[in-house]
């Protein structure tokens, strides 16, 4: 009988254990969960506080710009009398912006143009990609890239870039089919002898044909 009583408390101590053990874990789940809910909403709340003041910034910033691009176009001047530095910057990056896009980038091209045919020409070679990682023809391709690039950085950071519908086409073409053009040169892939007379940067760039043919480029 005693025994009997023993197993009987046991089991008995042995299932409360069990519940409350049980219970304990779902509390415990409960309250992790209450806490990475509210970890989460934190989260959220900190993320939304600063995505919206990184936009109130860029707000402020994109007005400051546009005032100033106002200033440059009137003319106008602050109100203490002196001219704004930026407005001074970006009158003078005007001329050579323009030099860049309008010469510089088209001369580049068209020398890097001569130089590859000249080098396959004199390598005796059948394909022009035979001399792609000669000096001078691997130079004058990084040349290009590079002048394209930092030409469609200057373009980007102008601030009457908005106000100049010829540049902001510069910019566009630059940066959409010169520069990955250039840095995809398919020019190498012709024979010699049937290679076109322009690349295809330098028929984006509406190079003149006659300043690349090979009699000219020998020169």
């Amino acid at each position: 009988m005693e025994d009997g009583l023993k197993i009987l408390a046991l089991a008995t101590g042995t299932l409360l254990g069990v519940f409350v053990a049980y219970a304990a874990l779902r509390y415990a789940c409960l309250a992790l969960s209450w806490v990475v809910s509210a970890m989460a909403e934190i989260h959220n709340g900190l993320r939304e506080g600063a995505d919206s003041v990184g936009w109130r910034m860029r707000e402020r910033a994109r007005k400051r710009q546009t005032l100033r691009s106002l200033h440059a176009k009137v003319g106008n001047a602050r109100q203490t009398g002196g001219v704004d530095p930026e407005i001074l910057r970006a009158r003078a990056q005007t001329p050579v912006i323009r030099r860049l896009v309008h010469e510089e980038i088209p001369a580049t091209i068209r020398r890097c143009l001569q130089i590859h045919r000249v080098m396959a020409v004199a390598s005796g070679v059948e394909f022009i990609y035979e001399i792609a990682d000669e000096p001078e023809c691997l130079l004058m391709r990084e040349r290009v890239a590079d002048l394209v690039e930092l030409s469609v950085q200057m373009l980007e950071t102008y601030p009457l870039l908005l106000d100049d519908a010829r540049l902001l086409q510069n910019v566009v073409v630059l940066r959409k089919r010169i520069l990955p053009t250039c840095r995809d040169c398919t020019f190498l892939k012709h024979a010699v002898d049937a290679a076109p007379v322009l690349c295809p940067s330098a028929e984006i760039a509406q190079i003149q044909p006659e300043g690349c043919k090979p009699n000219d480029c020998a020169n």
